[in-house]
């Protein structure tokens, strides 16, 4: 009997989004826990932003609520730069609003499409982010 999957249903991420979330969470923890201190608050900044953007990919990918999407995302950047500028809460408030984004998105209370694993995916990381960044960085 010959097994037919998608290449979406054979991933790890796919199969299982929030242990992949958890383990990204602990390898960037790892990575800035090697830098410097100001280095690692411009990393989370950069991957405040970055993951921001993602949503405005989705959003082209189906010409989608682009000017919403843009708008939020241009929001993580500025909690980044505020994260930076003004006080680090500013990066942990960020990353828990990113993960609540996510939550909207999942719960398809915004609708542009996500696959199944992403959202789950994301949230974990983003509160998983604000926690590290509130107990190690701050």
């Amino acid at each position: 009997m010959q097994h037919t999957h998608t290449h979406h249903q054979d991933t790890v991420l796919a199969r299982h989004p929030i242990w992949v979330g958890l383990g990204l969470t602990l390898l960037t923890v790892a990575i800035a826990w090697q830098l410097p201190h100001a280095w690692a608050m411009q990393l989370f900044a950069a991957l405040l932003a970055l993951i921001g953007a993602v949503y405005v990919g989705f959003a082209i990918s189906q010409n989608k609520h682009l000017e919403q999407q843009f708008a939020v995302a241009i929001g993580f950047m500025l909690f980044g730069l505020l994260g930076l500028w003004v006080s680090p809460w500013w990066l942990v408030s960020g990353y828990v609003l990113h993960g609540v984004w996510d939550l909207l998105h999942h719960r398809h209370e915004i609708s542009v499409q996500l696959t199944s694993w992403y959202a789950p995916f994301c949230l974990l990381y983003d509160w998983g982010m604000a926690l590290a960044i509130a107990l190690f960085w701050i």
